[in-house]
């Protein structure tokens, strides 16, 4: 009935919220076979890390030579903020098995 419907927009309503004031999931990754930078958010492929060369307006994906060596950083700006490092011992909430499969060939 009419009231069906209701409890679909509360659950509707609750799902977006939930989405809104989750702490958002910030994926750097690597690509061994392009050696290219990328970012994901929540799982969401955002792209490959870009520079405009000097006297340019050309993109470039920034190529990292994997024969370096490099660890993670980052920055908190506040009192309070945190952060959890994830370093492959937990599954990753992005898909990066079918983005390997995608991205390098």
């Amino acid at each position: 009935d009419d009231d069906d419907d209701d409890d679909d927009d509360d659950n509707d309503y609750d799902t977006a919220m939930a989405e809104i004031f989750q702490r958002p999931v910030i994926g750097c990754g690597y690509n061994l076979y392009t050696q290219e930078l990328f970012f994901t958010r929540n799982g969401i492929f955002l792209g490959y890390v870009n520079t405009t060369p000097p006297n340019t307006s050309k993109y470039q994906h920034v190529r990292v030579p994997s024969e370096n060596l490099y660890v993670a950083a980052y920055t908190l700006n506040h009192a309070g903020d945190e952060v959890e490092l994830n370093f492959g011992f937990q599954p990753f909430r992005f898909d990066i098995d079918n983005f390997l499969g995608f991205h390098c060939l």
